[in-house]
């Protein structure tokens, strides 16, 4: 999810070499927050079709954040933004 976010924060990329930038930026952030290296995070914590659909143009909705202290909720348990990156998943089976 947090990669999701990251790449969804980005402008589109202009070329694949600019997509790969921006994937390894989204990478470096989820590195950053739990503490792994970047090769950690991209074979077990990153679901491989989210950096596919970034390169290949799609990102996870934008969510519009309320100024409630917790995070939005989607119908059912999940956050907003986990509820945008099931769907992106469910798009690229």
């Amino acid at each position: 999810m947090i990669a999701a976010a990251a790449l969804r924060e980005v402008n589109p990329a202009n070329s694949r070499s600019h997509a790969e930038k921006n994937v390894l930026r989204a990478i470096d952030a989820v590195a950053s927050v739990l503490g792994n290296t970047r090769t950690v995070c991209r074979r077990s914590y990153i679901h491989p079709a989210i950096l596919e659909a970034y390169v290949n143009g799609s990102t996870i909705a934008a969510v519009r954040h309320g100024t409630r202290a917790t995070p939005r909720r989607a119908a059912g348990k999940l956050r907003v933004d986990e509820a945008a990156v099931l769907d992106l998943l469910k798009k690229t089976a």
